[in-house]
Parts: C-alpha cells; structure tokens; sequence
C-alpha cells in the first residue's frame, strides 16, 4: 500500500465515523420528534436538532478537507479539530441546504410521510413507516458531509498554492467506478481552472446526488525558475 493509498483509507475511515455520529443522533431525534397519540410528528423540534447535527458534521468534515493538503494528514491517526475556517464552511454548507431542509419539513407538515394516507385495509400501515421514510429522506443531508470535505479541501488547496511559487492550478474530476452520466462527463471535460470547476463531488448537482463518492485531484503548475529546479515537473498536491 502507498503512502497516497493509506492516506486516503484514513480520511474515508473518518468520513464514515462522521457519517456515523451524524445518523446514530438523527436515530435519537427521530424518537424524540415521533408522534405520540394525537400530537403530530414534531417538526419545530426536529429542524432545530437536525441543523445541530449538521453543522457538526460538516465542521468535522471541512476540517479533514483543509488538512488533505498538509503534513497533518500524513502524522497523525487523528481526526483534526475544526477551527474557525471549518466552522464558518459547516455553517455556509447549512445555509446553503436551508431552503432544501424547509421543503423538507413541509412535507412532513403537509401529511407526505403519514402511512394510513396511502393504506388500505388490506394492506395496513406499519406503525413506524413515517418514521422510515423522514429517516431516509434525512439520511441525503447526511451524506452531503462528504462534499465539505471537498470543499475544504479546495480551501485548503488555494491556501497552499498562495504559499508557494504557483502558476496556475488546473482540478481534475476523477470518477467513481460507476460514475452516474454527469460526473462521467464532469471527467471527461477536465481538468478546470481551478476557479472554474463546475461543482464538486457530493454537491447535489449531479443525477447522483448526494451519492456522489468521486474526487478532485490538482496539479500545480509552478513558475518556470521552481519547475526548472523541480526537473521540469509540474507538482501535484492534494488529491482527495
């Protein structure tokens, strides 16, 4: 195994431990929001916590992306804190699911996820299937912690490159092994300038969703004085 390779399995290790966390609390807000006789499910409650565990999770997330392109991810086994800079992408990440989340809890309020609405006598609801079907539905803002790891490693990438003698920066879109049509074209088309990468893996803007599981790699390319010292070779830094 490499050191890219190890590197990699590390970061996919935290990434579910934080997938993890983030779905073992919904579990809990689930129980706590659930209907109780003729109270309806508890959405006022549920927005508030869920948001919670969102920002959580993706501050977590965002930190591991800023570290992607550091000694840090190389030396140590443990996840790093989320500082300032992750903190402020987790809340931007919230903010930017905030209308998605509101549609959301409208449709629990308009009665989408009651099961005796579609029920029939010979095919009665099961008593939790609400529950199950807000479950999942929750469960693709969980997923989407994946893409602030992207995200931060984009920041932490542009952070890197100001510290050195770079050119340019150039993104390519490398795919999954069964890439959905738009991140197969997202792969075919690149590399982007950096300031001109269409979106990221795990955004919500591919047929994939927040399934996306592909990643971005960069190549630097430094100003002829370093490339000449480097032997003529662009450098290639972060990939994710």
């Amino acid at each position: 195994m490499t050191a890219e390779d190890a590197r990699r399995r590390r970061w996919l290790l935290w990434l579910f431990l934080i997938e993890s966390r983030a779905r073992d609390q919904l579990n809990v807000l689930m129980i706590q929001c659930r209907p109780r006789g003729r109270r309806p499910f508890n959405t006022a409650r549920f927005v508030v916590g869920f948001a919670k565990i969102l920002n959580v999770a993706h501050a977590a997330a965002w930190a591991i992306g800023l570290t992607l392109n550091g000694k840090q991810m190389a030396t140590t086994m443990t996840a790093p804190r989320p500082d300032a800079a992750a903190r402020a992408g987790a809340r931007a990440q919230v903010a930017q699911d905030a209308p998605f989340l509101e549609s959301f809890v409208a449709d629990i309020d308009a009665g989408k996820y009651v099961p005796a609405a579609t029920a029939t006598p010979a095919n009665p609801p099961r008593p939790d299937a609400g529950q199950a079907q807000i479950a999942a539905r929750a469960d693709l803002y969980v997923k989407r912690v994946y893409n602030s790891i992207m995200k931060g490693w984009l920041e932490g990438l542009d952070d890197a490159a100001n510290a050195l003698d770079v050119e340019s920066i150039q993104i390519a879109w490398i795919t999954e092994l069964k890439p959905c049509k738009d991140c197969k074209k997202l792969g075919l088309e690149g590399p982007y300038p950096f300031d001109a990468l269409p979106t990221s893996p795990g955004n919500g803007q591919t047929v994939c969703l927040s399934n996306c599981r592909c990643r971005l790699e960069a190549v630097l390319k430094t100003n002829p004085k370093t490339r000449s010292a480097n032997g003529g070779a662009d450098v290639v830094r972060g990939r994710g």
